[in-house]
């Protein structure tokens, strides 16, 4: 298992750095995002392979 930290890393700026997007990955100024604010004290590792379709646990979706 990853910790938070890499699970964010592994998801955003590695990806970014590949695909070599310049302006994504990272939260700085003129820089594009998509945010996800979480709280690790209630986020649960998910089974996405047994229920793809379910919410995340600990992640507001509206």
């Amino acid at each position: 298992m990853l910790s938070l930290e890499e699970t964010v890393a592994h998801l955003t700026s590695r990806p970014a750095a590949r695909l070599r997007l310049p302006d994504r990955g990272l939260v700085r100024e003129d820089y594009r995002a998509d945010l996800v604010l979480l709280d690790p004290d209630t986020v649960a590792a998910g089974s996405a392979f047994e229920a793809p379709c379910t919410l995340p646990v600990g992640i507001r979706t509206r």
